[in-house]
């Protein structure tokens, strides 16, 4: 039997501030290139697709149509628990996931706006951990 990589809980979150959330129950991603579930836990903030509006590539589309996938990129690039090439891959294998109907140039633009512009939030990721979930550190 052939294991995909799928999301096992769907994405309940609530607003707590322009484009941030917190979620409310946890978000669990199976990740054939991890081999293992990653688990976004209920109270983890995210800003989710939070990519340079200077990108005009990426913001050609309507946002939003990962979320579940750029919530689970958040979580790697808050507490570094792979590098950030790999958390940019498996943000491109949760999209896939996420919906495998979103056309191939749209993932891959997206996936190439988190590889040139996510350095600065990569590098920051734990500190706005540690700001964002005070009673996750």
């Amino acid at each position: 039997m052939k294991i995909k990589s799928a999301f096992l809980t769907d994405l309940d979150a609530r607003n707590i501030s322009g484009d941030t959330d917190m979620l409310l129950a946890p978000l669990r991603y199976y990740s054939k290139m991890m081999g293992r579930v990653i688990e976004a836990p209920y109270g983890f903030v995210t800003d989710y697709e939070s990519i340079p509006r200077w990108l005009p590539l990426v913001y050609a589309w309507e946002k939003g149509y990962a979320k579940k996938a750029a919530c689970i990129h958040d979580l790697l690039y808050q507490k570094h628990e792979v590098g950030k090439r790999k958390a940019d891959l498996i943000f491109l294998e949760a999209m896939k996931a996420q919906d495998p109907s979103v056309p191939y140039f749209k993932r891959e633009t997206m996936y190439a706006g988190v590889m040139i512009c996510g350095w600065t939030s990569y590098a920051s990721g734990p500190d706005r951990y540690k700001v964002l979930n005070p009673k996750k550190t």
